[in-house]
């Protein structure tokens, strides 16, 4: 009479994932790691012709959260003047900003150094503004030529997603004054106002 034997060895020491990106691919990648956790636990059940559970959603096989993303505040830039020289200068403060361990040693958890961030300096309504008063929306622009204007000045990194809400700002001020021309596209000119 030969009986059914059965004999199982699952053995896992330790598994580890590590990832930084993107948060909605983070989810993604979180969920698809506990349906492989299930997956492996079930497969016991499925070689021994047990019923699986209704759902692997519905079952919990390990303890897992979702991670919120960490929302920094910028440090503040305040003017400070130095009494040996005479000279402002300004010094960062960091008021109601979230403790960061690696904050006075500027290094990532990677072990590198990173560079500290630069800020341009120029927002893109200061860029728009100093186009009216030099005399570009003299004539009616698309937003495609002042694009192009603002690459060719100097400022590669602004796009049409960026100065777009700008734009309407400026025209909502009347500093700029907008219009569709023939081809449904809006057109951008000077306004009645100065700023």
């Amino acid at each position: 009479m030969a009986s059914n034997k059965v004999k199982f060895k699952m053995m896992i020491k330790e598994i580890a994932f590590e990832f930084e990106g993107d948060y909605e691919q983070g989810r993604q990648l979180q969920q698809g790691i506990n349906n492989t956790m299930q997956g492996l636990a079930n497969l016991q059940n499925r070689s021994m012709g047990l019923p699986e559970p209704a759902s692997i959603a519905q079952t919990k096989l390990i303890d897992s959260r979702s991670v919120e993303p960490v929302r920094r505040r910028r440090k503040k830039r305040t003017p400070s003047v130095n009494p040996n020289e005479g000279v402002e200068s300004t010094t960062e403060t960091s008021d109601n900003m979230m403790p960061d361990s690696d904050a006075e040693t500027n290094i990532s958890s990677a072990g590198s150094e990173m560079p500290p961030r630069r800020n341009s300096g120029v927002s893109p309504k200061t860029l728009l503004i100093n186009l009216r008063k030099s005399g570009f929306f003299g004539q009616k622009r698309a937003i495609g030529e002042i694009v192009n204007k603002l690459h060719t000045d100097g400022y590669p990194m602004m796009e049409q997603s960026g100065i777009s809400s700008t734009l309407i700002s400026l025209c909502r001020s009347q500093v700029l004054a907008r219009e569709k021309n023939e081809a449904k596209k809006w057109v951008y000119a000077q306004g009645p106002n100065e700023q």
